[in-house]
């Protein structure tokens, strides 16, 4: 098996405002749970991976989930500031490398310039027609006929909101997050949303809190 290995302790203190979206108990949980695992990519497991565009002024989110041990781990999670276009293309080709098998990534679809490029990147068709009809053939299930999927955050952000509540607040314990990803710690700890829509003024890390979000829809829980 193929693996690339990471620093293995980490502090398991944060101090971060309390939200209103994410149980403090359960993120507590899948902390501790993540420090159970070491920081290692099981190339042969399945990835996904969400995105959240930001250039310039706002800031670029991107975090990738691993499934193995029949648990979600979190294997990347990062925010950058100030990033250039080039460079967070680069960032996407290094992590499908350094994951092996990255199954679907997600990406809000209000940057449509930067999905052609993630899709001429991973081999894909980047005309627009093709996608939109592509989408509207496969409907629910476009995650199984395109590797780079376009997220509508008005037509999915509350959905997806809910979702990662209920994947994180699972009596099953389905997620875990290594401490190494404090800004992803710090930003559902913080969260704060009405009726499921992301305050992203008030909420810590905002734009990888909705990375997260994206990459968790690869995750369905069986009814």
């Amino acid at each position: 098996m193929s693996s690339t290995s990471f620093e293995r302790e980490y502090n398991l203190s944060f101090s971060s405002p309390e939200g209103n979206v994410f149980s403090l108990k359960s993120i507590d949980r899948t902390v501790e749970l993540g420090n159970k695992y070491p920081l290692v990519i099981n190339k042969d497991s399945k990835h996904s991976c969400g995105v959240d565009p930001g250039f310039g002024s706002s800031s670029f989110g991107i975090c990738v989930l691993e499934y193995s041990d029949s648990i979600i781990k979190v294997v990347y999670a990062d925010q950058f500031e100030r990033s250039s276009f080039n460079d967070m293309v680069h960032k996407i080709w290094e992590i499908r490398n350094m994951v092996g098998d990255l199954s679907n990534v997600y990406i809000d679809m209000a940057n449509v310039e930067f999905i052609e490029a993630i899709k001429q990147e991973l081999g894909e068709n980047p005309n627009w027609q093709y996608i939109h009809e592509k989408i509207a053939w496969a409907r629910l299930n476009i995650s199984n006929y395109m590797q780079t999927v376009p997220v509508s955050f008005a037509q999915e952000g509350a959905s997806m909101l809910s979702h990662c509540k209920n994947l994180l607040e699972n009596d099953d314990s389905l997620v875990a997050i290594n401490p190494k990803w404090n800004k992803l710690i710090s930003g559902l700890k913080g969260a704060i949303a009405q009726e499921y829509k992301l305050n992203k003024t008030e909420t810590p890390y905002s734009d990888l809190v909705d990375a997260f979000r994206l990459a968790c829809k690869f995750f369905q829980l069986k009814r």
